[in-house]
């Protein structure tokens, strides 16, 4: 997870103390299979008629991963759902599908969030495999209330990042190992990792985006920022984060990740006015 992890954990828990002593309201919505997702919408005080969709990374959920970063859009103005992805928190279903469901069922949570306030304007924001998501979702019918994507240390092709990762969690050999998970994988979900990509999803982006990778991220390389940036086809911008491990760009970077990050939300949310 890079450098300082323990200190990343000690603010991210700090912090996450902090967000739950907020008023928020519990939701609920049915995904397209018929299970349950949970959120927590925070409503700000400031209304500036912003709303921050956030999508954590995989086997974690929305108040663990994103903490930090939630707090900042709060601080901000922005009205905030976090959501608990399926399989995750207190969300239903049994298997994360890489992406491939989990960027169905956030744009379930943001067609609901547009018709219930057609007049605030969206950003979709994701870490991790949240952050593949947010790319997957990024060539989809979207509500015209999302200006913006933010992508964070996502993954550019869920199958080249199976083939990296499984010999460092399992220590055996790659072709074995995949073909088991694979197989397993369509046969309890009915679903390929070969249907969608973040890669070909963002080449046809609707929105901008802004891709954040930490240099240190060795979980995923920084090599898939790259490739997403380089690949999108709509206004887009590259922050890389020096000495950040995975996920943990908003620790390492502070000032430096927040400072872009709501540059690039008041240009983009200013121009989609």
């Amino acid at each position: 997870m890079g450098p300082d992890f323990l200190g990343y954990v000690k603010d991210r828990n700090a912090h996450r103390a902090l967000l739950k002593k907020l008023p928020f309201e519990q939701l609920y919505l049915k995904a397209e299979d018929g299970i349950s997702l949970a959120g927590y919408y925070y409503v700000n005080p400031s209304n500036i008629g912003r709303t921050a969709v956030l999508i954590h990374g995989h086997s974690s959920n929305g108040y663990e991963g994103y903490a930090s970063v939630g707090l900042k859009y709060i601080h901000h103005g922005y009205n905030v759902l976090l959501m608990d992805n399926r399989a995750c928190g207190s969300s239903e279903g049994k298997w994360c599908t890489f992406g491939i469901m989990e960027s169905r069922d956030t744009l379930r949570w943001v067609k609901y969030l547009a018709k219930e306030n057609p007049d605030d304007k969206i950003i979709i924001h994701g870490t991790s495999l949240g952050g593949a998501s947010a790319c997957m979702m990024s060539d989809m019918d979207l509500p015209e209330q999302v200006k913006a994507i933010v992508s964070d240390c996502a993954f550019a092709n869920i199958r080249q990042q199976l083939e990296y990762i499984i010999p460092q969690i399992m220590h055996v050999r790659i072709k074995l190992t995949l073909f088991q998970v694979l197989a397993m994988f369509h046969h309890e979900t009915g679903l390929s990792v070969d249907a969608q990509s973040p890669l070909e999803s963002v080449k046809h982006a609707k929105v901008p985006m802004l891709f954040i990778h930490g240099e240190e991220d060795r979980y995923v390389l920084k090599e898939n920022a790259l490739k997403l940036y380089d690949a999108c086809g709509n206004e887009k911008q590259l922050l890389l984060i020096p000495g950040a491990g995975h996920a943990a760009s908003h620790y390492i970077g502070k000032d430096q990740y927040e400072t872009a990050l709501f540059q690039f939300l008041d240009k983009h949310l200013e121009e989609g006015k």
